[in-house]
């Protein structure tokens, strides 16, 4: 018998967390136990404390010595990328925005909407994937720009894909990244019968977040619009569920309590927070002391925090195989944070009959990553898988953690998400 190789330990007052990456399992033992199971001191724990030994046999902290716990990480990270079950399309429906936040990269370019020719495009791949493949869920996101201003484009493929859904007995998703602004009551009783996920951001408390999105055109802050929006969503639309980022920086952390107050009502079993650091903004600059602290405090009041939760429970949609982004001029692409869509970064074209045709050269570089040992090595690995296709290096020199771009330790990341899994045992 050995030990797992993909746990980590993390001391917290007078015990120790215990994480299982390979089997995503906590375990909260006296640092006493846990220094057994440290030094592999299997007779001590199969005497003293036997109903925990079965516990470290049945999640798997303890294996059998030819157990090969990296081979088969790797192979579960396969499956999901060659899943079937799962249909997923993406659709810039236009790249223009009615605001104008300083650190975005789209290039908010007017003209730029959906033609019928290409919605056309879209309900064939639809329906010639299906002939493929038989899914059994469809994903349908809604990027830009902001894709609400494309609103006639998103009704007609919504209400298509909702047919073609319930004839052939699919689930569907409707998913949209948008600020929110745009969403009326005309558009919160069209999607009533569906099943939908929302991404909303807000950019700090009131002030902080209205010199930042504001209305391009009447200078017009958006805060107030935004959180009334998104309690409209959550009362109003029977199946959904909204994830509220928040950008932050230093003076962004230090209005959490604020931003609190406003969504505090907020349905925890509707609504869950993505913090995320400014990409622009240095970690080095960020104090790990407010950022802890604004943390812990979300998540006291119950909210599910993702600041890199654990474990990534898909791979990067780009890296899936039955994934795809569709442009709103019918160009196909993988990944939704390109620096440009153009004919260079696109990955294939679709035919006159909606089958997807990939270069398989640009294909393979999205879906076999580079091996990295230091990933490897990581007792994290099964949790994390490391960095995405595109951002990965070529070697190891070259490699940056993702850790580092977070501001936490190994041990502190495990602490933060043994506190979201005792959450979402109460959720």
């Amino acid at each position: 018998m050995k030990n797992n190789i993909f746990i980590t330990y993390a001391e917290v007052k007078n015990s120790i967390i215990c994480y299982n990456a390979f089997s995503n399992k906590f375990l909260l033992l006296s640092k006493k136990i846990a220094q057994q199971l440290i030094s592999e001191n299997y007779a001590w724990l199969k005497e003293s404390v036997p109903h925990l030994y079965e516990t470290l046999l049945n999640f798997q902290f303890i294996v059998d010595e030819d157990f090969e716990e990296l081979k088969i990480a790797k192979m579960r990270r396969t499956i999901l990328k060659l899943d079937s079950k799962l249909f997923h399309i993406v659709i810039n429906t236009t790249f223009n925005c009615n605001l104008n936040c300083w650190y975005c990269y789209e290039d908010k370019s007017e003209g730029t909407n959906l033609s019928q020719s290409t919605i056309n495009q879209i309900k064939k791949v639809i329906t010639h994937k299906y002939r493929e493949i038989h899914y059994k869920e469809l994903k349908v996101s809604f990027f830009g720009g902001e894709p609400l201003l494309n609103i006639k484009a998103i009704k007609e493929l919504c209400h298509f894909a909702k047919e073609f859904c319930s004839e052939n007995n699919i689930d569907l998703i409707c998913d949209f990244t948008t600020n929110a602004t745009l969403i009326d009551k005309k558009l919160i009783e069209f999607l009533k019968n569906y099943k939908t996920t929302f991404q909303i951001t807000l950019d700090g408390y009131r002030d902080c977040h209205n010199n930042i999105r504001f209305n391009k055109v009447s200078k017009k802050g958006t805060y107030d619009t935004i959180i009334n929006n998104i309690k409209e969503i959550i009362t109003n639309l029977p199946n959904t569920y909204v994830w509220l980022r928040i950008n932050f920086d230093n003076n962004t952390l230090k209005d959490i309590p604020l931003i609190l107050g406003d969504i505090k009502e907020f349905n925890r079993k509707k609504c869950s927070i993505i913090l995320r650091k400014v990409w622009q903004v240095d970690i080095g600059s960020i104090s790990k002391e407010e950022l802890s602290q604004s943390i812990d405090l979300l998540i006291d009041n119950d909210f599910f925090v993702d600041y890199f939760a654990l474990p990534r429970l898909s791979p990067c949609f780009a890296e899936r195989l039955n994934q795809v982004l569709i442009n709103f001029d019918g160009q196909i692409f993988k990944c939704s944070t390109l620096d440009s869509f153009d004919e260079n970064s696109s990955v294939g074209c679709i035919s006159q009959e909606g089958k997807i045709i990939f270069d398989s050269n640009k294909l393979s570089k999205y879906i076999i990553k580079n091996n990295l040992s230091l990933c490897d090595k990581c007792s994290l690995y099964p949790a994390c898988y490391g960095p995405c296709s595109k951002n990965s290096p070529q070697e190891d020199s070259n490699f940056r953690c993702l850790l580092s771009n977070l501001g936490l330790s190994k041990e502190e990341l495990v602490i933060y998400n043994f506190k979201l899994n005792l959450l979402q045992q109460e959720i």
